[in-house]
C-alpha cells in the first residue's frame, strides 16, 4: 500500500495497492457488496479549469468521429490511433485520443452516441484533451 498518485488515477482514495512480480492473487467467491463499476464524473467545464492534468472519468456525446491514423511511436512501432471529439452539458467540447484495438469500437458510429470513460488522462498536448 502507498500513497496514490492523482495524476494517474481517478479514484478518490489517498491509497492505492501496488502489486509486485513476487505478490500472489488468489481467487475467492464474489462479493456482491462489491460495486461492479463506480464513476465519478467530471464536467468539461471542470476539465477545462484543472490546474494539473490528471486522470478523470468523463460523459458526452459523440460529435465527430476522425478517420483512423497510424502513428509512428518512439519505440519504432505503428500504432492506430483516433481522434474523437466529445461535448457535455456545458456546451464544450474537448478531443479524446483512442488508441489501438480501441479504435475500432467507432467504426461504425453514425449517430452521436452517449460515451462514459473511466479513468482518462487529461493531458496538455495542443491544448486540453484526452488520452
Amino acid at each position: 500500500m502507498k500513497i496514490a498518485n492523482q495524476r494517474f488515477t481517478s479514484i478518490k482514495n489517498d491509497f492505492c495497492l501496488v502489486f509486485e512480480k513476487q505478490g500472489e492473487i488468489t481467487e475467492v467467491a464474489e462479493d456482491t457488496n462489491i460495486l461492479s463499476v463506480g464513476y465519478s464524473f467530471l464536467g468539461l467545464n471542470e476539465v477545462k479549469d484543472m490546474d494539473k492534468p490528471r486522470a478523470i472519468d468523463i460523459i458526452g456525446v459523440v460529435l465527430r468521429v476522425d478517420d483512423v491514423a497510424s502513428c509512428m511511436l518512439r519505440s519504432g512501432v505503428a500504432k492506430d490511433k483516433r481522434m474523437v471529439t466529445i461535448c457535455d452539458e456545458s456546451n464544450l467540447t474537448i478531443q479524446a485520443c483512442f488508441w489501438g484495438e480501441t479504435t475500432h469500437l467507432f467504426d461504425n458510429c453514425t449517430d452521436h452516441p452517449v460515451i462514459a470513460i473511466k479513468n482518462v488522462r487529461v493531458v496538455e498536448f495542443l491544448g486540453r484533451s484526452l488520452n
